[in-house]
Protein backbone atom coordinates (compact mmCIF):
# COMPACT_ATOMS: atom_id res chain seq x y z
CA UNK A 1 0.00 0.00 0.00
CA UNK A 2 1.20 3.50 -0.79
CA UNK A 3 -0.12 6.84 0.32
CA UNK A 4 0.48 10.44 -0.66
CA UNK A 5 -1.25 13.62 0.38
CA UNK A 6 -1.52 17.06 -1.14
CA UNK A 7 -3.11 20.34 -0.16
CA UNK A 8 -5.89 21.00 -2.71
CA UNK A 9 -6.51 24.52 -1.34
CA UNK A 10 -2.82 25.46 -1.61
CA UNK A 11 -2.82 26.74 1.97
CA UNK A 12 0.89 26.26 2.45
CA UNK A 13 1.09 22.66 3.62
CA UNK A 14 3.98 22.14 1.20
CA UNK A 15 6.28 22.95 4.11
CA UNK A 16 4.02 20.79 6.31
CA UNK A 17 3.08 23.62 8.70
CA UNK A 18 -0.43 24.77 9.49
CA UNK A 19 -1.74 27.24 12.05
CA UNK A 20 -3.77 26.06 15.04
CA UNK A 21 -7.48 26.74 14.49
CA UNK A 22 -7.33 26.82 10.68
CA UNK A 23 -9.01 24.17 8.55
CA UNK A 24 -6.47 22.09 6.69
CA UNK A 25 -7.94 20.08 3.80
CA UNK A 26 -5.75 17.21 2.68
CA UNK A 27 -6.25 15.07 -0.40
CA UNK A 28 -5.05 11.50 -0.01
CA UNK A 29 -4.11 9.43 -3.07
CA UNK A 30 -2.44 6.09 -3.54
CA UNK A 31 -3.10 2.38 -3.80
CA UNK A 32 -6.12 1.36 -1.74
CA UNK A 33 -7.22 4.90 -0.79
CA UNK A 34 -11.02 5.18 -0.82
CA UNK A 35 -13.89 7.00 0.86
CA UNK A 36 -14.46 5.54 4.32
CA UNK A 37 -10.76 5.27 5.16
CA UNK A 38 -9.75 7.11 8.35
CA UNK A 39 -6.83 9.44 9.08
CA UNK A 40 -5.45 11.05 12.23
CA UNK A 41 -2.24 12.61 13.56
CA UNK A 42 -0.37 11.68 16.75
CA UNK A 43 2.64 13.27 18.46
CA UNK A 44 6.01 12.07 17.20
CA UNK A 45 6.95 8.80 18.88
CA UNK A 46 3.39 7.91 19.94
CA UNK A 47 1.67 4.81 18.58
CA UNK A 48 -1.27 4.96 16.22
CA UNK A 49 -4.51 4.14 18.01
CA UNK A 50 -7.90 2.81 16.92
CA UNK A 51 -10.51 5.57 16.51
CA UNK A 52 -12.18 5.13 19.92
CA UNK A 53 -8.90 5.00 21.84
CA UNK A 54 -7.61 8.00 19.89
CA UNK A 55 -10.57 10.15 20.89
CA UNK A 56 -10.20 9.18 24.56
CA UNK A 57 -6.45 9.90 24.50
CA UNK A 58 -6.24 13.02 22.32
CA UNK A 59 -9.80 14.22 21.71
CA UNK A 60 -9.64 16.71 18.86
CA UNK A 61 -6.36 18.39 19.93
CA UNK A 62 -4.49 17.08 16.88
CA UNK A 63 -7.31 17.22 14.35
CA UNK A 64 -9.28 14.19 15.56
CA UNK A 65 -10.01 11.09 13.49
CA UNK A 66 -11.32 12.13 10.07
CA UNK A 67 -13.14 10.02 7.52
CA UNK A 68 -11.82 10.25 3.99
CA UNK A 69 -14.56 11.57 1.75
CA UNK A 70 -15.13 11.88 -1.97
CA UNK A 71 -11.99 12.68 -3.91
CA UNK A 72 -9.85 11.36 -1.06
CA UNK A 73 -10.31 14.55 0.98
CA UNK A 74 -10.42 15.09 4.73
CA UNK A 75 -10.51 18.26 6.82
CA UNK A 76 -8.40 18.69 9.96
CA UNK A 77 -8.53 21.50 12.52
CA UNK A 78 -5.67 21.34 15.01
CA UNK A 79 -6.67 22.75 18.41
CA UNK A 80 -3.24 22.43 20.02
CA UNK A 81 0.20 23.26 18.73
CA UNK A 82 2.68 20.43 18.26
CA UNK A 83 5.69 19.70 16.08
CA UNK A 84 6.26 16.58 13.97
CA UNK A 85 2.74 15.13 14.22
CA UNK A 86 2.80 11.74 12.50
CA UNK A 87 0.05 10.66 10.09
CA UNK A 88 -1.88 7.52 11.05
CA UNK A 89 -4.06 5.98 8.36
CA UNK A 90 -6.65 3.20 8.45
CA UNK A 91 -7.65 1.64 5.16
CA UNK A 92 -11.33 0.60 5.02
CA UNK A 93 -11.77 -3.15 5.38
CA UNK A 94 -8.64 -3.68 7.49
CA UNK A 95 -10.43 -4.02 10.82
CA UNK A 96 -9.86 -0.47 12.00
CA UNK A 97 -6.12 -0.75 12.61
CA UNK A 98 -4.10 2.38 11.85
CA UNK A 99 -0.71 2.34 10.11
CA UNK A 100 1.86 5.05 10.91
CA UNK A 101 3.29 7.05 8.01
CA UNK A 102 6.16 8.85 9.80
CA UNK A 103 7.40 10.40 6.56
CA UNK A 104 4.11 12.37 6.43
CA UNK A 105 4.33 14.71 9.38
CA UNK A 106 2.73 18.07 10.11
CA UNK A 107 3.64 20.96 12.42
CA UNK A 108 0.61 22.66 13.97
CA UNK A 109 2.09 25.99 14.94
CA UNK A 110 0.60 28.27 17.55
CA UNK A 111 2.21 31.71 17.77
CA UNK A 112 1.53 33.73 20.91
CA UNK A 113 2.39 37.38 21.48
CA UNK A 114 4.71 37.55 24.46
CA UNK A 115 4.16 39.75 27.47
CA UNK A 116 1.02 41.84 27.32
CA UNK A 117 -2.25 40.73 25.77
CA UNK A 118 -2.73 44.23 24.36
CA UNK A 119 -0.06 46.38 22.76
CA UNK A 120 -0.69 50.04 22.12
CA UNK A 121 1.07 51.17 18.96
CA UNK A 122 1.35 54.67 17.58
CA UNK A 123 1.08 55.25 13.83
CA UNK A 124 4.52 55.88 12.37
CA UNK A 125 6.37 54.71 15.52
CA UNK A 126 8.27 51.43 15.51
CA UNK A 127 7.01 48.78 17.96
CA UNK A 128 8.53 45.39 18.84
CA UNK A 129 6.61 42.41 20.20
CA UNK A 130 8.17 39.13 21.32
CA UNK A 131 6.56 36.02 19.88
CA UNK A 132 6.45 32.62 21.54
CA UNK A 133 4.54 29.42 21.02
CA UNK A 134 4.82 26.11 19.27
CA UNK A 135 6.54 26.25 15.90
CA UNK A 136 7.48 29.94 15.88
CA UNK A 137 10.91 30.40 14.35
CA UNK A 138 13.20 33.05 12.98
CA UNK A 139 12.37 33.82 9.36
CA UNK A 140 8.60 33.20 9.71
CA UNK A 141 6.40 35.87 8.16
CA UNK A 142 3.78 37.84 10.09
CA UNK A 143 1.04 40.25 9.08
CA UNK A 144 -1.09 42.53 11.24
CA UNK A 145 -4.65 42.91 9.94
CA UNK A 146 -7.78 44.63 11.22
CA UNK A 147 -9.69 42.57 13.78
CA UNK A 148 -12.73 42.52 11.48
CA UNK A 149 -10.77 40.63 8.78
CA UNK A 150 -12.37 37.29 7.92
CA UNK A 151 -9.06 35.79 6.75
CA UNK A 152 -5.49 37.01 6.72
CA UNK A 153 -4.72 36.07 3.12
CA UNK A 154 -7.19 38.49 1.53
CA UNK A 155 -7.17 41.19 4.23
CA UNK A 156 -5.37 44.49 3.82
CA UNK A 157 -2.08 44.34 5.70
CA UNK A 158 -1.62 47.09 8.27
CA UNK A 159 1.98 45.99 8.83
CA UNK A 160 4.00 42.89 7.98
CA UNK A 161 7.49 41.53 8.17
CA UNK A 162 9.73 38.64 9.11
CA UNK A 163 10.25 37.24 12.60
CA UNK A 164 13.74 38.14 13.81
CA UNK A 165 16.44 35.92 15.30
CA UNK A 166 15.25 36.70 18.85
CA UNK A 167 11.64 35.75 17.87
CA UNK A 168 10.55 39.36 17.75
CA UNK A 169 8.18 41.12 15.37
CA UNK A 170 9.15 44.73 14.72
CA UNK A 171 6.59 46.78 12.84
CA UNK A 172 5.34 50.28 12.14
CA UNK A 173 1.71 50.98 11.31
CA UNK A 174 1.51 53.16 8.22
CA UNK A 175 -2.28 53.46 8.13
CA UNK A 176 -4.71 54.62 10.79
CA UNK A 177 -6.71 51.88 12.46
CA UNK A 178 -8.46 51.59 15.76
CA UNK A 179 -7.74 47.90 16.31
CA UNK A 180 -5.56 45.19 14.83
CA UNK A 181 -5.51 41.47 15.50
Amino acid sequence: LTLEFTDPNDSGIADRRTPVGATLTLEFTGDGVQPGDLASFVPDGDSCLRAGSYLVTYGTAYGGVQEIGAGGRADFVFEQGALDLTLCYSFAGTGGDFVAFPSFDVDAFEPVGGGASTVTAVIGVEETVSLTGVGVSSGDSYTWVGEDASDCASATALASGTVGTLLEATFTFDASTSTAA
